[in-house]
């Protein structure tokens, strides 16, 4: 009789300090100021865009290291500001020669590669904005900006196949009069 009543003393010792611990957390958890809460995810999302850039270097964006010259672009380069809460890519690009379509078609094309490339990725990123600072002939530069989210990326990518449609459809872009409606 004497260890039937000390076992049911545990089980109500044990069932009582389950909700006081929980309750313990909460008050822990709350008592935090929001700074506290949002430098802690700022430092992650900060060494988780260190972890994409890698990923990217390695299987061969070497225009986030230097700059580069490849098919249909003069030269190609790619920036990571480090104080951002998503994945930020700045791009310079620069054009010589090419008449505005050609352009438009370039940027579209690499724009929908390398979506379809940061999509793949595992990281705990979900959020890719693409800032194109576009240099045509040494003229000005013209903006094209492109943000999306990997369930859009997803999405567009099973129903849309080329990149203009891609690019068509994507919700949040804002690009310069010249480069648009082509």
């Amino acid at each position: 009789m004497t260890t039937v009543s000390c076992f049911a003393f545990s089980i109500l010792v044990v069932i009582r300090i389950i909700p006081q611990f929980f309750e313990f957390s909460e008050q822990e958890y709350k008592s935090k100021t929001k700074n506290e809460v949002i430098d802690n995810l700022d430092a992650d999302v900060s060494e988780e865009n260190k972890i994409l850039k890698d990923i990217l270097i390695k299987n061969g964006r070497t225009e986030l290291q230097e700059s580069r010259k490849i098919e249909n672009f003069e030269s190609l380069t790619i920036y990571m500001p480090e104080n951002k809460k998503e994945a930020f890519f700045v791009i310079n690009a620069e054009f010589k020669n090419k008449d505005i379509f050609e352009i438009v078609e370039s940027l579209q094309e690499y724009s929908f590669e390398f979506y379809k490339e940061l999509s793949s990725i595992s990281v705990d990123i979900n959020s890719f904005v693409l800032s194109y600072f576009v240099k045509i002939d040494n003229d000005k530069n013209r903006s094209y900006f492109l943000r999306s989210n990997r369930t859009e990326i997803d999405n567009l990518k099973s129903k849309y196949h080329t990149p203009k449609e891609f690019i068509d459809n994507l919700d949040n872009k804002v690009i310069n009069e010249l480069l648009r409606n082509i």
